[in-house]
């Protein structure tokens, strides 16, 4: 398969499709992950995980707020993302 994403990091590619895998079960969200990945250098463990912090720490306040005001499923499936 060509790596249409970090086309020189097969690990950060295989990652990603990892990612993309989730989003059938609900456990991602396709917006969200290429939102991720253009903020990741390439090889940069550093930014793959500051990336990927920020991301989940966003959805995981956007769930608590979604839980506060009552949206019980919501709150569940932007936890699971998170």
């Amino acid at each position: 398969m060509e790596r249409l994403l970090f086309p020189g990091d097969p690990q950060f590619w295989y990652e990603t499709l990892r990612s993309f895998g989730h989003i059938a079960y609900g456990g991602s969200d396709f917006g969200e992950v290429v939102a991720v990945i253009r903020g990741i250098i390439a090889g940069d463990y550093g930014s793959w995980h500051d990336e990927w912090l920020s991301m989940a720490d966003r959805v995981a306040g956007e769930a608590a707020r979604a839980l506060d005001t009552g949206h019980a499923v919501s709150a569940r499936d932007g936890f699971l993302r998170a």
